[in-house]
């Protein structure tokens, strides 16, 4: 015949509750049933008292729920059963404690005084980053493009365009003759080409000084240089004939 019998648990009562009634009623001590299940004392404690955030896990709890409620011949399906229901309500509860407790953190820090503080340094940092921009175009040249024409440019024609880009607000000048640009800092410029070699100053230059410079040479070759090169060289080579 089977010693062993399962009491009836009270549907009322918690896992806590059920496991304290029981050891009472089997008068036993729980550093006593600790070394008979060998489960340490401060878990067995844990289990009765709910404070199930000691426990290592949920595979721990259940295994030793499981070993203490058959030690103390309580249905072992019920009570891991109810401990999951029961550590699901303590999490959610724990989770709102916690919300709780961090609103009341926020709010206490979010006073008048606080707000104002915050407000004036969120004013400073914004004015010392508007006026380290300020400072830096100030001090930084200004953007000078040529699209056209390129350095170092052959060409037989005897006008050649000038075009480039700056920023806006900003004075272009050619061989110190100042280019107007337009409202979005796009400038051109016919330049009239003399033989030879031709240097262009390109200056693009701000209000308070600081400029961008770009050097563009062009040289021009003609047909009417070659043909008076070609002349002089001829009768050059002619003076030198020993049959003259």
């Amino acid at each position: 015949m089977n010693s062993f019998i399962t009491k009836k648990i009270v549907s009322h009562q918690t896992v806590p509750e059920t496991l304290r009634n029981a050891r009472f009623d089997k008068e036993d001590e729980l550093i006593d049933i600790a070394r008979k299940i060998k489960i340490q004392e401060h878990y067995l404690a844990a289990l009765e008292d709910g404070a199930y955030e000691k426990i290592p896990g949920d595979i721990y709890a259940r295994q030793w729920l499981k070993a203490y409620g058959q030690y103390l011949n309580l249905d072992t399906r019920w009570l891991i059963k109810e401990y999951e229901r029961e550590k699901g309500v303590q999490m959610q509860f724990l989770d709102f404690k916690k919300y709780n407790q961090e609103k009341k953190h926020w709010l206490f820090w979010l006073t008048p005084k606080t707000i104002k503080i915050v407000g004036l340094a969120i004013i400073t940092i914004a004015f010392a980053s508007y006026l380290g921009m300020e400072i830096r175009n100030i001090l930084q040249p200004p953007m000078l493009v040529i699209n056209n024409p390129t350095n170092n440019l052959i060409t037989e024609e005897g006008v050649v365009s000038i075009e480039g880009q700056t920023d806006i607000e900003i004075e272009i000048t050619i061989n110190n003759e100042i280019i107007l640009a337009d409202q979005n800092g796009v400038f051109s410029k016919e330049i009239y080409l003399s033989p030879g070699i031709n240097t262009l100053e390109i200056v693009a230059t701000k209000k308070h000084g600081r400029a961008n410079k770009q050097i563009i040479n062009i040289f021009r070759h003609t047909v009417q240089a070659d043909i008076n090169s070609a002349t002089i060289s001829y009768t050059i080579g002619s003076l030198g004939s020993p049959n003259n």
